[in-house]
């Protein structure tokens, strides 16, 4: 019988700048992948101000999301969360 383990997780990040900056340019690694001891069921981000993220896998494999704010701002913020289904051991 294969015992699994299910986590939620969740993580905050965030940016502030000395002043105010005029756009922000951005890349996010921390997507989990799925492989022979982990299932990634589901995953997500969000950003604060809301714009629109773009997601593509790179060279090595790891997904990243990207964003760009286009408005002055003093600082950003992302919420990731994501449930995986892991084996022990």
């Amino acid at each position: 019988m294969n015992e699994s383990l299910s986590l939620a997780i969740r993580h905050h990040t965030g940016f502030t700048y000395d002043g105010i900056a005029k756009s922000s340019y951005n890349e996010a690694r921390m997507t989990p992948i799925s492989g022979a001891s982990q299932e990634v069921r589901n995953a997500h981000i969000a950003v604060q101000p809301v714009v629109p993220l773009s997601t593509h896998t790179d060279y090595f494999g790891t997904v990243v999301t990207a964003f760009d704010i286009q408005e002055r701002t003093r600082n950003w913020r992302s919420r990731r969360g994501r449930t995986s289904r892991v084996a022990p051991g």
